[in-house]
């Protein structure tokens, strides 16, 4: 039997699972100002972006839930990424409130586009073996 996946992704015959991340999806806008008053906006409107990056052994899918209302489910996006196409992986760590707390933020550039997610929940520890699975998948498809 398959295994169920939180982003309800289905695998392919012989495609395996190497890492599910749930991920913040709010945090690609280029201007970070405008990024934080589009958040702000949208939490007071109870719309949200539930997203998912999964990445198996043959290619990496982007996951995007839009929510309006706090529970009405208006759409989903799917987005599959070729992994040989990746030319860059980061992670970044920058502290918010007053130090207290850090955020993760995920980012990959492609041939065309990148993407930047802010990982939920993760220590250094954590989004150092997600770049180095991201790593490893990209140099097995190059």
């Amino acid at each position: 039997m398959a295994e169920e996946l939180k982003s309800g992704v289905i695998l392919n015959e012989g495609e395996e699972l190497v890492m599910e991340i749930e991920a913040e999806m709010w945090a690609d806008d280029s201007n970070k100002i405008v990024g934080k008053i589009n958040k702000f906006i949208n939490a007071l409107l109870g719309r949200h972006i539930k997203g998912f990056v999964v990445i198996t052994n043959q290619r990496i899918i982007e996951v995007e839930d839009y929510i309006s209302w706090y529970v009405f489910h208006t759409g989903r996006s799917i987005r599959y990424v070729i992994p040989s196409s990746i030319m860059s992986v980061t992670y970044s760590k920058e502290p918010t409130l007053c130090c207290f707390c850090s955020k993760y933020e995920l980012s990959y550039r492609g041939l065309t586009s990148g993407k930047t997610i802010r990982l939920q929940s993760y220590s250094d520890e954590d989004a150092q073996k997600i770049v180095d699975v991201f790593y490893k998948l990209i140099v097995s498809k190059q």
